[in-house]
């Protein structure tokens, strides 16, 4: 009764958040910074140079958190658990360092890969194969901790079994993470840098211009951040490369939060910016406008908040030229470009 009721706990404990990504976000620099709601306040654990090292800091703070956190802690209590979180963090990534630490059930194989393997309840026990020296000491370091409390007990095989399953699904979970966090955030994806996931779960919006990191606010989606993102960075673009004074920047800044600010009420205004948006009676939204004597189609979106991005975006894109002559193949080009702009902006969504 006690094992399954642990294994009820353990699933209800970690199905429903991601827990290795909540808290951890790119920085305007590129790193990834990691912080963790404790006893009530944010508790830094770091900033880190990828993203593999970020969520191995966040998982050991967690599971060195977790037993105390809805215990009612005294200031002192509370800041010597996050000191030893700290210092477990600390000591895990000094192993990633250490080519000669942690190899025990690691074997670098003649491929150049990685296998990691441990005997536990005196049967060898398989969790993979890795590119990386790195990654299979993260893979070492999961399966370790998650099997680490029952080693010394005597359990049936059964019990060994359900024990090392849960082991390798939470190897397979943290990777999975490392695969969406990758695809969610690739380094030059200009819509996504600069937009960071927050404690409290929302999505704040900075960009470095002119040497300095400018707030763009913090907003309730992603979609509404990266909007945020696409427009600001859109009116700073042109003067990024040149020397402003301080007053100059400074006004440059304002201008693109105004733009920012006019297109997120648009969002809010259930009669703005309809001009090339047509409720269907799917209860889709089609998005078209006339482009150089021509109906150009950008797609059909499930929701209005979508299709009004969607047109921002595409009209954005060919607005400088709508007032010129242009030939059909130039005419062409630009639809394009607009349609891979949307496209290149829903697909990071």
């Amino acid at each position: 009764a006690r094992f399954f009721s642990k294994l009820k706990d353990s699933a209800e404990r970690r199905a429903p958040l991601d827990t290795d990504m909540i808290g951890v976000t790119t920085t305007v620099s590129g790193k990834w910074a990691v912080a963790i709601k404790y006893q009530g306040e944010n508790q830094s654990i770091g900033t880190h140079d990828t993203r593999e090292r970020a969520m191995l800091a966040n998982h050991v703070a967690r599971g060195k958190l977790e037993a105390t956190s809805g215990r009612k802690l005294t200031f002192e209590e509370a800041e010597a658990n996050v000191e030893l979180a700290k210092d477990a963090v600390a000591k895990a990534l000094s192993k990633l360092k250490d080519e000669k630490a942690d190899v025990a059930g690691m074997t670098a194989m003649p491929s150049g890969k990685w296998r990691v393997a441990m005997r536990y309840q005196g049967e060898p026990r398989n969790f993979g194969t890795y590119n990386t020296r790195e990654r299979a000491m993260l893979a070492n370091h999961i399966a370790r901790g998650e099997v680490e409390a029952t080693r010394g007990q005597k359990l049936t095989s059964g019990e060994a079994e359900a024990n090392v399953k849960l082991a390798k699904d939470a190897v397979a979970r943290f990777f999975s993470k490392l695969k969406d966090s990758a695809e969610r955030r690739a380094p030059l994806d200009t819509d996504m840098i600069g937009v960071t996931t927050t404690v409290s779960g929302k999505w704040a919006v900075a960009i470095k211009y002119q040497g300095e990191n400018q707030s763009i606010g913090t907003h309730d989606t992603r979609e509404r951040a990266m909007l945020a993102n696409h427009v600001a960075r859109g009116k700073l673009e042109a003067t990024s490369g040149r020397k402003l004074t301080f007053e100059e920047a400074e006004a440059n800044v304002e201008l693109a939060k105004d733009a920012v600010a006019k297109a997120l009420s648009k969002l809010k205004d259930e009669k703005a910016d309809v001009a090339g948006m047509t409720a269907m009676p799917s209860g889709k939204w089609r998005v078209a406008m006339r482009y150089q004597g021509e109906p150009r189609n950008f797609g059909t979106y499930n929701t209005r908040e979508r299709a009004m991005l969607a047109n921002h975006i595409a009209r954005g894109e060919v607005e400088a030229t709508r007032g010129q002559k242009l030939t059909s193949g130039e005419a062409e080009a630009n639809v394009k470009l607009a349609k891979d702009a949307v496209a290149r902006f829903f697909s990071k969504l």
